[in-house]
Protein backbone atom coordinates (compact mmCIF):
# COMPACT_ATOMS: atom_id res chain seq x y z
CA UNK A 1 0.00 0.00 0.00
CA UNK A 2 0.83 3.54 -0.59
CA UNK A 3 2.82 4.63 2.59
CA UNK A 4 1.74 8.50 2.19
CA UNK A 5 -1.90 8.26 0.99
CA UNK A 6 -3.03 11.71 -0.24
CA UNK A 7 -5.00 13.36 2.59
CA UNK A 8 -7.73 14.63 1.71
CA UNK A 9 -9.20 14.98 -1.82
CA UNK A 10 -9.06 18.18 -3.95
CA UNK A 11 -11.73 20.35 -2.45
CA UNK A 12 -13.12 21.72 -6.33
CA UNK A 13 -12.36 20.24 -9.70
CA UNK A 14 -10.13 22.14 -11.99
CA UNK A 15 -12.65 24.97 -13.09
CA UNK A 16 -11.14 24.84 -17.16
CA UNK A 17 -9.91 20.76 -17.94
CA UNK A 18 -7.88 20.64 -20.54
CA UNK A 19 -9.36 20.27 -24.04
CA UNK A 20 -10.42 17.10 -26.07
CA UNK A 21 -7.13 16.66 -28.39
CA UNK A 22 -7.76 17.91 -32.32
CA UNK A 23 -8.79 15.08 -34.84
CA UNK A 24 -6.65 15.78 -37.12
CA UNK A 25 -3.31 16.92 -36.13
CA UNK A 26 -1.51 20.30 -38.19
CA UNK A 27 0.01 19.68 -41.15
CA UNK A 28 3.77 20.00 -41.78
CA UNK A 29 5.27 23.20 -42.97
CA UNK A 30 6.30 23.11 -46.55
CA UNK A 31 10.33 21.35 -46.57
CA UNK A 32 12.91 21.62 -49.02
CA UNK A 33 14.34 18.34 -49.69
CA UNK A 34 11.05 16.24 -48.95
CA UNK A 35 10.91 14.98 -52.69
CA UNK A 36 8.17 16.77 -53.41
CA UNK A 37 7.90 19.97 -55.45
CA UNK A 38 5.11 22.07 -53.13
CA UNK A 39 3.33 24.66 -54.77
CA UNK A 40 5.43 26.96 -52.92
CA UNK A 41 8.41 26.06 -54.25
CA UNK A 42 9.91 25.65 -57.75
CA UNK A 43 13.22 25.22 -59.17
CA UNK A 44 15.11 28.38 -58.44
CA UNK A 45 14.20 28.49 -54.63
CA UNK A 46 14.12 24.31 -54.40
CA UNK A 47 16.14 23.17 -57.29
CA UNK A 48 16.86 19.46 -55.42
CA UNK A 49 12.70 19.07 -55.87
CA UNK A 50 11.69 20.74 -58.68
CA UNK A 51 14.81 20.17 -60.87
CA UNK A 52 15.73 17.35 -62.80
CA UNK A 53 12.24 15.86 -62.83
CA UNK A 54 11.51 12.97 -65.11
CA UNK A 55 8.20 11.47 -66.16
CA UNK A 56 8.05 7.87 -68.16
CA UNK A 57 5.22 6.79 -69.86
CA UNK A 58 6.03 2.74 -70.36
CA UNK A 59 8.91 0.77 -71.91
CA UNK A 60 5.90 -1.84 -72.28
CA UNK A 61 5.07 -2.50 -76.24
CA UNK A 62 3.36 -4.77 -78.63
CA UNK A 63 3.32 -1.82 -81.77
CA UNK A 64 5.61 0.22 -83.77
CA UNK A 65 5.66 2.66 -86.43
CA UNK A 66 7.60 5.23 -87.52
CA UNK A 67 6.56 7.60 -85.05
CA UNK A 68 4.02 9.14 -82.17
CA UNK A 69 2.10 12.54 -81.84
CA UNK A 70 0.69 13.13 -78.04
CA UNK A 71 -0.09 16.13 -76.35
CA UNK A 72 1.43 16.74 -73.11
CA UNK A 73 -0.81 18.83 -70.49
CA UNK A 74 1.51 21.41 -67.58
CA UNK A 75 -0.15 21.12 -63.86
CA UNK A 76 2.53 23.52 -63.33
CA UNK A 77 4.70 25.99 -64.93
CA UNK A 78 6.83 23.58 -66.45
CA UNK A 79 10.28 23.40 -68.77
CA UNK A 80 10.77 20.31 -70.93
CA UNK A 81 14.47 20.16 -71.44
CA UNK A 82 14.20 16.33 -72.77
CA UNK A 83 13.54 13.33 -73.82
CA UNK A 84 14.45 9.12 -74.22
CA UNK A 85 12.75 7.03 -76.29
CA UNK A 86 12.28 3.40 -76.99
CA UNK A 87 13.71 2.26 -80.41
CA UNK A 88 12.33 -0.06 -82.94
CA UNK A 89 15.67 -1.27 -84.01
CA UNK A 90 19.37 -0.89 -83.17
CA UNK A 91 21.85 1.10 -84.62
CA UNK A 92 22.50 4.55 -85.70
CA UNK A 93 20.06 6.37 -86.88
CA UNK A 94 17.85 9.71 -87.01
CA UNK A 95 15.28 11.44 -84.72
CA UNK A 96 13.97 14.73 -84.93
CA UNK A 97 11.07 16.03 -82.32
CA UNK A 98 8.44 18.37 -83.18
CA UNK A 99 5.86 21.00 -81.32
CA UNK A 100 3.46 22.54 -81.34
CA UNK A 101 0.95 24.82 -78.90
CA UNK A 102 -2.53 23.01 -77.70
CA UNK A 103 -3.72 19.76 -80.10
CA UNK A 104 -2.07 18.44 -83.20
CA UNK A 105 -5.82 17.58 -84.52
CA UNK A 106 -6.11 18.68 -87.75
CA UNK A 107 -2.32 18.69 -87.88
CA UNK A 108 -1.43 15.55 -88.36
CA UNK A 109 -0.64 15.90 -92.25
CA UNK A 110 0.85 19.49 -92.25
CA UNK A 111 3.88 20.88 -91.17
CA UNK A 112 2.56 23.99 -90.88
CA UNK A 113 2.44 25.75 -86.85
CA UNK A 114 4.98 22.87 -86.19
CA UNK A 115 8.40 23.84 -84.65
CA UNK A 116 11.47 21.52 -85.19
CA UNK A 117 13.52 21.56 -81.65
CA UNK A 118 15.22 18.45 -81.82
CA UNK A 119 17.78 17.13 -84.64
CA UNK A 120 19.96 14.43 -84.66
CA UNK A 121 21.34 12.08 -87.72
CA UNK A 122 23.64 10.00 -85.64
CA UNK A 123 21.44 8.99 -82.40
CA UNK A 124 22.72 5.50 -81.11
CA UNK A 125 19.71 3.57 -81.24
CA UNK A 126 19.43 1.00 -78.30
CA UNK A 127 16.98 -2.33 -78.98
CA UNK A 128 13.83 -2.41 -78.07
CA UNK A 129 12.60 -1.80 -74.13
CA UNK A 130 15.53 -0.11 -73.41
CA UNK A 131 16.24 3.73 -73.13
CA UNK A 132 17.83 5.29 -75.67
CA UNK A 133 18.65 8.75 -74.38
CA UNK A 134 18.63 11.63 -76.99
CA UNK A 135 19.86 14.45 -75.01
CA UNK A 136 18.99 17.84 -74.96
CA UNK A 137 16.72 19.93 -77.35
CA UNK A 138 17.83 22.36 -79.47
CA UNK A 139 15.48 25.04 -77.00
CA UNK A 140 13.16 24.06 -73.82
CA UNK A 141 9.70 23.91 -73.81
CA UNK A 142 7.90 26.40 -71.57
CA UNK A 143 4.51 25.50 -71.17
CA UNK A 144 2.15 27.37 -68.54
CA UNK A 145 -0.31 25.62 -65.96
CA UNK A 146 -3.17 24.47 -67.51
CA UNK A 147 -1.78 24.94 -70.80
CA UNK A 148 -1.05 21.88 -73.80
CA UNK A 149 1.42 21.12 -76.18
CA UNK A 150 1.93 18.57 -78.85
CA UNK A 151 4.66 16.77 -79.81
CA UNK A 152 5.89 14.76 -82.53
CA UNK A 153 8.64 12.25 -82.07
CA UNK A 154 10.31 10.42 -85.49
CA UNK A 155 12.74 8.26 -85.75
CA UNK A 156 14.41 6.72 -88.85
CA UNK A 157 14.97 3.47 -87.18
CA UNK A 158 11.62 3.32 -85.64
CA UNK A 159 9.74 3.37 -82.39
CA UNK A 160 7.98 0.62 -80.46
CA UNK A 161 4.88 1.86 -78.15
CA UNK A 162 1.87 0.13 -77.05
CA UNK A 163 -1.71 -0.03 -78.36
CA UNK A 164 -4.04 2.29 -75.86
CA UNK A 165 -7.59 3.05 -74.76
CA UNK A 166 -8.70 6.24 -75.90
CA UNK A 167 -6.95 9.10 -77.67
CA UNK A 168 -6.33 12.11 -75.78
CA UNK A 169 -7.06 10.22 -72.41
CA UNK A 170 -4.64 10.91 -69.63
CA UNK A 171 -2.06 7.73 -69.77
CA UNK A 172 0.50 8.86 -67.31
CA UNK A 173 0.56 12.01 -64.40
CA UNK A 174 2.88 13.08 -61.51
CA UNK A 175 2.92 16.88 -59.95
CA UNK A 176 4.19 18.54 -63.43
CA UNK A 177 2.19 17.25 -65.90
CA UNK A 178 -0.26 14.76 -67.66
CA UNK A 179 0.44 12.69 -70.71
CA UNK A 180 -2.29 11.85 -73.07
CA UNK A 181 -2.65 8.80 -75.41
CA UNK A 182 -1.82 9.95 -78.58
CA UNK A 183 -1.49 8.63 -82.31
CA UNK A 184 0.95 6.33 -83.97
CA UNK A 185 2.14 8.19 -87.43
CA UNK A 186 4.16 6.12 -90.52
CA UNK A 187 5.87 9.46 -92.73
CA UNK A 188 6.80 12.53 -91.42
CA UNK A 189 3.78 14.73 -91.79
CA UNK A 190 1.98 12.18 -94.53
CA UNK A 191 1.02 8.38 -94.47
CA UNK A 192 -1.27 6.22 -91.90
CA UNK A 193 -1.89 7.29 -88.63
CA UNK A 194 -2.99 4.98 -85.79
CA UNK A 195 -4.98 5.45 -83.11
CA UNK A 196 -4.87 4.77 -79.85
CA UNK A 197 -1.12 4.56 -79.30
CA UNK A 198 0.73 5.27 -75.70
CA UNK A 199 3.93 6.41 -76.51
CA UNK A 200 6.52 4.98 -75.22
CA UNK A 201 10.09 7.70 -73.38
CA UNK A 202 10.89 9.32 -71.02
CA UNK A 203 10.17 13.55 -70.98
CA UNK A 204 12.66 15.31 -68.35
CA UNK A 205 11.99 18.73 -66.86
CA UNK A 206 11.91 21.30 -64.04
CA UNK A 207 8.91 23.20 -62.21
CA UNK A 208 9.05 27.20 -62.59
Amino acid sequence: PTRLPTPHPTPKPTPNPTPKPISTPTTSPHQCGNALCELSENAANCPIDCSSKEIETTYEFNLGSSGNMFVVKARRNIVVSSFAINSKSRGVGAVKIYTRAGSYTNHEQSRDGWELVYENDSVIHNRRGVVTELGFLDRKIHIAKDRSQSFFVTSTNGLVYKGGEKEFSVYQSDEGMEIMEGIGTEGEFEGMTYSPRVWSGIIRYEMQ
